[in-house]
């Protein structure tokens, strides 16, 4: 049965930031100490001798923002949008008032573009996730620009699937063992999706083509519940693959400082990659369930609770197989995740942070047993030691022959007998910790600061039957049994220059990883990382970056199979893939030149070319060997990249949309 975990999560620096002058309305002078309030939050500040102030880290929503001063009327800034990441400049004046008078209210235009964006970045809101044809958020970048899905990997700027990291809330749900994301999140536990195909921070580590930030929905200030269902059983039967899907969600304020949100999510299907028509043996069921809950102490403590568990399983198609599919491959993946955050905002120049979190995964595949699953029942695999070796057969509805010397299943003959040959359990336990500290040092720099550290426990057991004709003697199986504890080490700073119409960050990253095999140095790498955007009018914007992205290799490609090193005698006719724990980290160098601008009120235009050189990518290599050959994993592997995006933006009261086109 499983264990459904939370855990507490203090609010983290998942905010924009408020930034502006306050000056008198005749004179043009800074008006020093006026009031900088942040309507309906504990907000605010007070203005700086030279008339500047700063907000950091300010929920996403739209607000109204308040500035008084004795002698002076009050001003109300309304509809000021604030995003994740992003700078909301404001530029205010006050007109001198011996008496008090009623505030003077104006609404705060936001600009289609923002010179703080010095790398390419999307934004998918919450109205547009309601409009995309997908119920799990991370397929939503399959409707980005530079992005190619493949059954359900996703590549960016030409790039593996393994080299885009996937977060929420900032938080990796990344598997290090296999690079794939281990918690599904559902649309309605999501409020937007930050894409970043080129050009992000330093904070982001194990990411060489982009980076997909998930950001949760926050806890509302009413009681709220909210339920979504969709279905294709009332279709005929060609347009029927089994799809339903149903989300349900409750918001509970409880006070104004404790806020509540549990959502829930299942899903099934009988054909989980349609293709013309349903397809067997691909059935698929997921559910996950998350909660959140938030407590505001003060303005400067922020606290709440968050946990998440997730499960999917799924049978596997193989046109081989056909004829055989109830001993085909299934996978069962579960994960949970649990953060821990603490904030302190001493003054509204300063944010400090400490983050600890745990990811917990477990994949397992091979032959299941046969039998029809209830959506919460997860997948009962056949015992390994009971697998039998597929065969091939005359004796199949094409007459197909095939030869003899053939001893593994690569060949296009259908499978009559026997039993997927495989079978293995993997875990990840991935305890992190991460420190940041973001200062706003001077009106023209914002510092941001962090340390990283992960401490992993993997563990994977992999049985494999082996042909007949792979072994001299009586053994017909492999056994690989690990169980490692590498870690990781990271310190990354960066400096974002705010210089009139000139944005700039420039930063640099340092990542340690110890692979916890005897005889294996750790492996480092310095990534710097600098990105330039400056506003050529006020409504075209220029921006170039460079910089060296880097990620550690997959820990299955590290481990799998080097505890049969030295390989046995009795093995024959057979080159078995084999782990290298001194494998080096992957290597992108990317460079980035864009330009964004708006045509009028309702068009924007972007284009964006880039070009990545990548190094130590991980392939395979014949090494010969005693008392027997084999292959194994090394850095060998060399790419390059080069493409152009163009994208059409439009934007009515009666229709918005985006045109992309990749070359």
């Amino acid at each position: 049965m499983a264990t459904i975990v939370f855990a507490i999560l203090l609010f983290s620096s998942l905010g924009g930031k408020i930034q502006g002058t306050v000056k008198d309305e005749d004179t043009g002078n800074p008006i020093p100490n006026a009031n900088v309030i942040v309507q309906n939050t504990e907000l605010g500040t007070a203005v700086h001798e030279d008339g500047t102030f700063f907000i950091l880290n300010v929920p996403p929503g739209i607000y109204t923002v308040e500035v008084s001063h004795m002698g002076y009327g009050t001003k109300l800034v309304k509809d000021v949008f604030v995003e994740i990441y992003q700078v909301v400049r404001l530029e205010i004046t006050l007109k001198q008032a011996p008496i008090e008078v009623a505030p003077v209210t104006v609404t705060s235009a936001t600009p289609y573009v923002s010179k703080d964006m010095a790398g390419t970045t999307y934004i998918i809101r919450e109205a547009e996730l309601a409009a995309v044809p997908v119920d799990y958020t991370i397929a939503v970048i399959a409707f980005q620009p530079s992005v190619a899905h493949v059954d359900t990997a996703f590549h960016v700027r030409g790039g593996r699937a393994t080299e885009v990291s996937y977060l929420v809330d900032n938080v990796s749900i990344i598997d290090p063992h296999s690079g794939e994301p281990a918690i599904g999140m559902p649309k309605g536990v999501v409020n937007e999706v930050i894409f970043l195909p080129g050009g992000y921070d330093v904070e982001y580590g194990r990411a060489m083509s982009g980076g997909v930030n998930l950001i949760s929905e926050r806890p509302a200030d009413r009681i709220r519940i909210e339920a979504y269902g969709k279905t294709e059983t009332i279709m005929p039967h060609d347009y029927d693959f089994g799809y339903q899907n149903y989300q349900s969600a409750i918001h509970l304020p409880i006070s104004h400082k404790l806020k509540g949100f549990v959502s829930f999510d299942v899903m099934h299907t009988n054909d989980w990659n349609p293709r013309l028509f349903a397809l067997p043996h691909k059935q698929r069921d997921e559910y996950t369930l998350y909660g959140k809950w938030l407590y505001t102490a003060s303005s400067k403590w922020n606290f709440a609770m968050s946990g998440a568990q997730s499960r999917s399983q799924f049978d596997r198609y193989d046109t081989k197989w056909r004829f055989n599919l109830n001993r085909y491959r299934s996978d069962l993946v579960k994960g949970n995740l649990q953060v821990l955050t603490a904030n302190f905002l001493p003054d509204s120049r300063k944010l400090f942070s400490v983050t600890l979190s745990r990811l917990h995964v477990n994949k397992t595949y091979g032959a299941r047993e046969r039998g029809s699953y209830g959506t919460f029942e997860d997948f009962t695999f056949k015992d390994y030691s009971a697998l039998q070796w597929p065969e091939f057969s005359v004796r199949n509805p094409f007459g197909a022959n095939y030869y003899i010397l053939s001893y593994t299943p690569l060949y296009d003959y259908p499978v009559t007998s026997g039993d997927f040959p495989e079978y293995r359990n993997m875990s990840s336990d991935i305890k992190n910790l991460r420190c940041q500290a973001i200062i706003q040092a001077h009106k023209f720099h914002e510092v941001k600061a962090g340390f990283e550290y992960s401490d992993l426990e993997l563990g994977s057991f992999n049985h494999f039957v082996a042909s007949k004709y792979i072994f001299s003697g009586d053994t017909g199986q492999f056994i690989d049994e690990y169980h490692r504890n590498p870690q990781e080490y990271s310190l990354y700073v960066q400096d974002n220059i705010d210089y009139e119409g000139l944005y700039a960050k420039v930063g640099c990253r340092y990542d340690r990883f110890a692979m916890d095999v005897a005889g294996v140095e750790p492996k480092t790498i310095i990534s710097p990382r600098c990105g330039v955007s400056f506003m050529v009018t006020e409504k075209l914007l220029f921006r170039t970056n460079i910089g060296m992205y880097a990620q550690p290799p997959l820990y299955e490609q590290v481990y799998s199979y080097y505890n049969l090193l030295p390989i046995p005698d009795y093995v024959d006719n057979y080159l078995p893939l084999i782990g290298n724990p001194n494998l080096g980290p992957e290597k992108t160098m990317s460079y980035e030149i864009g330009v964004q601008g708006a045509v009028n009120r309702n068009l924007g235009t972007t284009v964006n070319v880039f070009y990545k050189d990548v190094s130590d990518l991980i392939g395979t290599r014949f090494v010969a060997a005693e008392p027997q050959d084999h292959i194994r994993y090394q850095n060998v592997e060399y790419a390059n990249i080069r493409g152009v995006e163009a994208i059409l933006e439009i934007s009515y009261p009666m229709f918005t949309g985006k045109i992309a086109y990749t070359v």
